[in-house]
C-alpha cells in the first residue's frame, strides 16, 4: 500500500491517474563485451565476452550491459535512494529465457536479483555490479472465465491483473498500486483493498510456475511440488523466479462506493474511535484505511479510504457515520471505478522514500496514542493502515508460509522526498515515530520493509524452521538471497 501521492496529489483538488502497469522501453543488445561481476562470496569475477555472448545466445529476451540503449532505463528503482549498476541485464521473454539466465548466474555463482515492478523499498530488485533478471517483458494476462483462474505472467503489474479480470466483471485480490510488480506483491503476501473479503494475494493463488536455483522450471501447487508452493506463499522470493501465476477470481461489480474523505486535525481521536468502532461487526466486504497525511498549506489532517464491494445503498448506509462525522476539508464516498481507487497512489514520479511498519492486533488507546500523538505533521510522512481481518484471519498461522494472521491492522510510516540528501532527516523522523508504536507490534509485512537477517528470519515466526529446510533442499547455496531472505538450514 503506498499513500504517497494520495495526499499530495489529492488532499485539495483531484487525482491524477496514471497509466497502469506500464512496459519498458524497447532496448537493444549490442556488441556484448566482457565485463567484472560480484559473486555471491562478494569477490569479483571477469566474465568474458565469450560467456555473455553464450548467455545471450541461450535467450529469446535482451541481455543489457552499461552501453546499451535501454540499460539505465532498465536498472531504474521507484527508490530514487538506490542508484545501482548491474554488470548485466537479462530481460527474459519466456520461462525458458528465465532458465538460461539462472543457469548462468549458478555457474558463475553471480549476485543475483529479480526484479519486475520496482517498487522494493530496500532497493534489493538491482544487484550492484550483478546479475539482475528483470521479467518486465512477461506481463501477459490470460482470463480463464470458466475455469474462474487468471493466469499471469510473473512479470505483470498489478494493473494488467486488474484491467484483465475487470473486463469480465471479475477480479482478484492484489495491491493497492498499479504499478507493481505482480511477483514481488504476491510472493511476500499480497495485501490490499480487498484483503478482509478474499484474503491476501496467497490465499487466492491456486498454483504457480517456479524456475528453481538448479535451472529446472517446476509447477507448484497443492498436489505438485506442494513444498515449494507452501513456501512461495509469503516466503518471497527466496526460492526461485515465479514466472507465472494462477489466480482465482471472484464475480465483481467494477464499480465499487467509496472514495477517501479527509478531515481536520482536531477530527483524529473521533475518526479513529469511530473506525474501530465499525469494523468488529462490519461485513468482510468493507475495507477501511486510516490516513495521518500533512498539506502544505493546511498542516496535519486525518483521514480515512473506504472500499465497500456490496449494494451501493448499504455501503452509503455503512459509511454515513463517517460521511457525517464532520464537515470534511475534501473528498466524499460515493459510486466510482473500482480500478480508479486502484490508481489513486500510483506514482507520479520518482522519488526516494523510506519506510517501517508493524503489524498490530487491535486499534487499541496504545496504538492510538503512539500514532496519532507523535505524528511528526510533516508534509513528507504519511501513516497509513491496512485493514486485515475477515478473510485474512481464517487462515491458520502455518497454512502457507505468511504469518502474523492474528493480526488486524497492518500500519506503516513512510517518508516520501525528493532530495536524497534529507534521507537522514526522514530516517530520522520515521524510526521516532515507529519507536512509540514498536513495542505494541507482532512483526511486519515484508513487503513494506526488509530487515536484518534476524529480524527476517524472526518474522516467520511458526514458520521459519520450515522455511530453512525448504530452502536448504532446493537453493543450498542461496543464490537467491536479495530479499527478505531466509538462511538455508545447516
Amino acid at each position: 500500500m503506498k499513500r504517497r501521492n494520495l495526499i499530495k496529489s489529492a488532499a485539495i483538488g483531484g487525482l491524477a491517474l496514471s497509466a497502469p502497469g506500464r512496459l519498458l522501453l524497447a532496448t537493444t543488445t549490442s556488441d556484448l563485451r566482457a565485463v567484472d561481476a560480484v559473486t555471491l562470496s562478494g569477490d569479483t569475477v571477469s566474465l568474458s565476452a565469450a560467456a555473455v555472448r553464450e548467455l545471450a545466445a541461450a535467450m529469446k529476451g535482451s541481455v543489457l550491459q552499461a552501453q546499451d540503449t535501454g540499460y539505465d532505463a532498465a536498472r531504474a528503482l521507484w527508490n530514487a535512494m538506490f542508484d545501482k549498476h548491474p554488470a548485466l541485464i537479462a530481460q527474459p521473454t519466456s520461462p525458458e529465457d528465465v532458465s538460461a539466465a539462472v543457469n548462468f548466474a549458478r555457474e558463475h555463482q553471480l549476485l543475483t536479483s529479480v526484479c519486475c515492478g520496482r517498487h522494493s523499498f530496500s532497493g534489493k530488485g538491482v544487484a550492484e555490479k550483478g546479475l539482475m533478471i528483470d521479467l518486465g517483458y512477461m506481463h501477459d494476462v490470460d482470463v480463464d472465465t470458466a475455469n474462474r483462474i487468471a493466469h499471469t505472467q510473473g512479470g505483470a503489474r498489478l494493473g494488467h491483473v486488474d484491467m484483465a479480470t475487470l473486463k469480465h466483471n471479475m477480479v482478484t485480490i492484489v495491491g493497492t498500486d498499479s504499478d507493481t510488480g505482480a511477483g514481488g506483491l504476491t510472493l511476500g503476501g499480497g495485501m490490499g483493498r480487498l484483503t478482509p473479503w478474499l484474503g491476501l494475494t496467497i490465499d487466492n493463488l491456486e498454483s504457480a510456475q517456479l524456475v528453481t536455483p538448479d535451472g529446472l522450471i517446476r509447477e507448484c501447487s497443492a498436489t505438485e511440488n506442494a513444498d515449494l508452493f507452501w513456501a512461495i506463499r509469503g516466503g518471497g522470493g527466496n526460492f526461485g523466479v515465479a514466472t507465472r501465476f494462477d489466480y482465482r477470481i471472484h464475480d465483481f461489480n467494477p464499480e465499487i462506493y467509496g472514495g477517501v474523505m479527509f478531515f481536520p486535525w482536531d477530527q483524529r481521536q473521533a475518526l479513529f474511535k469511530l473506525v474501530r468502532d465499525m469494523i468488529p461487526g462490519a461485513p468482510d466486504k468493507l475495507h477501511l484505511g486510516p490516513l495521518l497525511v500533512t498539506h502544505p498549506e493546511l498542516g496535519p489532517m486525518v483521514g480515512v479510504e473506504a472500499c465497500w464491494c456490496g449494494d451501493h445503498a448499504e455501503g452509503a448506509k455503512l459509511l454515513e457515520p463517517i460521511a457525517r462525522l464532520a464537515k470534511p476539508l475534501t473528498g466524499t464516498f460515493e459510486p466510482k471505478p473500482y480500478i480508479d481507487l486502484q490508481l489513486t497512489t500510483d506514482p507520479n514520479k520518482r522519488s526516494s522514500h523510506y519506510l517501517k511498519s508493524g503489524n498490530v492486533t487491535a486499534l487499541d488507546d496504545g496504538v492510538m496514542e503512539a500514532v496519532l500523538d507523535h505524528y511528526a505533521a510533516d508534509p513528507g510522512v504519511v501513516i497509513f493502515f491496512q485493514q486485515l481481518g475477515g478473510a485474512f484471519s481464517r487462515v491458520g498461522e502455518t497454512e502457507t508460509a505468511f504469518s502474523h494472521r492474528n493480526a488486524l491492522w497492518a500500519i506503516g510510516i513512510m517518508a516520501d522526498f525528493q532530495d536524497p540528501s534529507d534521507y537522514q532527516k526522514y530516517r530520522g523522523i520515521v524510526q521516532t515515530q515507529f519507536e512509540k508504536l514498536e513495542p505494541m507490534t507482532i512483526g511486519y509485512y515484508t513487503n513494506f520493509n526488509e530487515e536484518g537477517e534476524m529480524a527476517t528470519e524472526n518474522n516467520y515466526a511458526a514458520n521459519r524452521r520450515r522455511l530453512q529446510q525448504i530452502k536448504a533442499k532446493y537453493d543450498p547455496d542461496n543464490l537467491f538471497r536479495l530479499n527478505a531472505n531466509i538462511k538455508p538450514l545447516a
